[in-house]
């Protein structure tokens, strides 16, 4: 606690000269740089790196059905539609998610991304191409014993299954129909102390996760979105510096490492946890989410060049914090 107090004093001098940062409405400003980033940068061959890429053209969606940009929605869904950005997914399972959607094999980690902006999109031009994506992600999940899909061979990640749970509840909302969505998340394992859907059926429940799931859930019922972004804000929120707002990753008690979901834990605070969270705490009207936002602020420092950008922040990161401040 001292040396984090310690830290907040260095910063304060930072954030003295930002007290709007957690108010002001820079989403198009933030978006204009965000495309121009995707459109300027490619996946790459790492495995990590193809994910937060194909990541940041989901959440960019996001921002962009919510900020009324059509035209750049578009390009965000042709773009996730491309080999070279699905490719990391057809290396992990030696199979073509678009090539075997008649087939069994989960491909989560890319349909759901694909699906959802899709669904967003919920165009005529796409129609055929997104009815059997999202027929494909409903046929598993009807099929799949404990209603969540695999993300590579033989490994479920319960967040990832809180974007193919979306992408189906949005696609079928676009078709105008129901499917039973709700009843499939409502099977999900969760941490029996505290509620929040574990990170993984064999393990507890992270703040990297239940912070990204606030950004998908309410797709797929808003009631146990709500509830499930406020039993994660009870575990996991440190808020006793004042001004300042993070997320822990583990719950208090439970110790754990950082890793490619989380970032780099800072005294077991959890730059992903803590930038994922401000959906939910933007959506549900957190008081903690003006401290989240000083947070990112102090971590990140926002430039001005190319549109408003957080300088030491990763393409993912300008995303994520951009479709969260989106959310209404």
């Amino acid at each position: 606690m001292r040396k984090l107090k310690v830290i907040a004093a260095l910063v304060a001098v930072r954030l003295v000269g930002c007290s709007a940062c957690a108010t002001a409405d820079d989403s198009s400003s933030r978006f204009e740089h965000v495309m121009g980033e995707l459109k300027a940068t490619t996946p790459g061959d790492g495995l990590i790196a193809a994910e937060w890429y194909l990541v940041s053209l989901s959440m960019a969606g996001i921002a962009a059905k919510n900020l009324g940009r059509a035209d750049e929605l578009r390009w965000l869904t042709r773009r996730a539609l491309d080999a070279d950005v699905r490719a990391f997914d057809t290396r992990a399972w030696k199979s073509d998610a678009l090539q075997t959607l008649d087939g069994g094999d989960g491909h989560a980690g890319y349909l759901g991304h694909a699906g959802l902006l899709l669904a967003l999109e919920c165009s005529a031009e796409n129609a055929v191409l997104r009815r059997r994506v999202l027929g494909a992600l409903e046929r598993r999940y009807g099929e799949a014993p404990d209603a969540l899909l695999e993300t590579y061979p033989n490994q479920k990640w319960v967040p990832d299954n809180a974007v193919t749970l979306a992408a189906v509840a949005e696609g079928a909302r676009c078709d105008g129909r129901e499917v039973p969505a709700r009843a499939w998340l409502a099977r999900w394992p969760r941490d029996a102390k505290s509620g929040v859907l574990k990170f993984t059926p064999r393990s507890g429940a992270r703040a990297s996760g239940a912070g990204w799931n606030s950004y998908y859930l309410p797709f797929v019922d808003a009631a146990a979105a709500r509830a499930q972004f406020e039993a994660a804000e009870r575990v996991f929120l440190f808020d006793a510096v004042p001004g300042l707002a993070a997320w822990r990753e583990y719950p208090p008690g439970v110790k754990g490492s950082g890793d490619v979901d989380s970032g780099p834990l800072v005294f077991g605070l959890s730059p992903s946890g803590t930038g994922f969270a401000i959906a939910g705490a933007t959506l549900y009207g957190s008081k903690s989410r003006g401290g989240m936002l000083r947070t990112a602020e102090a971590a990140g420092i926002t430039v001005p060049w190319r549109g408003l950008h957080y300088l030491l922040s990763p393409l993912v990161g300008q995303a994520a914090v951009l479709a969260a401040k989106t959310l209404h």
